[in-house]
């Protein structure tokens, strides 16, 4: 029997860099819905986490996590998640 691939988490390094100045407590918080997100994809169980395509960045979608937003592409196909950027609320989007 094949053994089922997982989903591949890939930061940029512009969102590590980002994740260094987000609040420890918040680091935890996007650890957990990002594992969550995850989850469901591959299982289908469980709720999805706060997470919505956006219009104005082609083809990205925003995970929100209280004040925090991490933007991240999917691409089901390779079964790859990329962080793109991690900042407050009204930063992140000013940076694109």
């Amino acid at each position: 029997m094949p053994k089922e691939k997982k989903y591949e988490l890939i930061w940029t390094e512009a969102a590590k860099k980002s994740l260094k100045h987000i609040h420890p407590e918040y680091k935890d918080r996007i650890e957990k819905a990002l594992s969550q997100y995850i989850t469901w994809l591959e299982t289908g169980e469980g709720k999805p986490p706060d997470i919505k395509r956006l219009r104005s960045m082609h083809g990205l979608l925003r995970l929100r996590v209280g004040k925090v937003r991490v933007l991240l592409r999917h691409n089901p196909m390779e079964m790859v998640i990329t962080i793109i950027d991690v900042d407050n609320r009204g930063d992140v989007y000013k940076k694109k």
